[in-house]
């Protein structure tokens, strides 16, 4: 009878981890709310000016994202892994398709970096071919 009670117990804890890690993700949200000025924007080894850059926003409002830039703008949800290092997120657009990517948040300023869809996860926030690296301010 013991050993079951043991059971129950591991049951239990594994249970309450597995919740912990959903919430890890749940409450990183909730410090990536708002809006965001970007401060340098760059794909596939290029780099966009500064002044361009600037006119990039990304606002994050619950899970759903929307990426504003001068030719167009796409938007879908958003779901992260802070467990992982780099931490990670998968940014699904609203089209269908799913966007794997790596993010840090460190003194007030998000850096991330995506590929394609159907790309492989970033492990770096390196700016070369098939990579979007975008580092971005709270906007006021």
């Amino acid at each position: 009878m013991l050993k079951y009670a043991f059971l129950f117990v591991a049951v239990g804890l594994l249970l309450g981890a597995d919740e912990a890690k959903k919430d890890s993700g749940a409450e990183e949200l909730k410090n990536l709310q708002g809006a965001w000025t970007a401060l340098t924007f760059g794909a596939n080894g290029e780099k966009v000016p500064e002044e361009d850059a600037k006119k990039i926003k990304l606002t994050i409002k619950d899970n759903k994202w929307v990426l504003e830039r001068g030719e167009g703008t796409n938007q879908g949800t958003i779901k992260l892994d802070p467990s992982k290092n780099p931490k990670q997120f998968d940014a699904a657009l609203d089209e269908g398709d799913s966007v794997p990517g790596i993010y840090e948040l460190k003194d007030g300023t998000l850096t991330m970096c995506w590929t394609n869809p159907g790309g492989e996860r970033p492990t770096s926030f390196k700016n070369e071919e098939g990579k979007t690296v975008a580092t971005y301010k709270k906007a006021k």
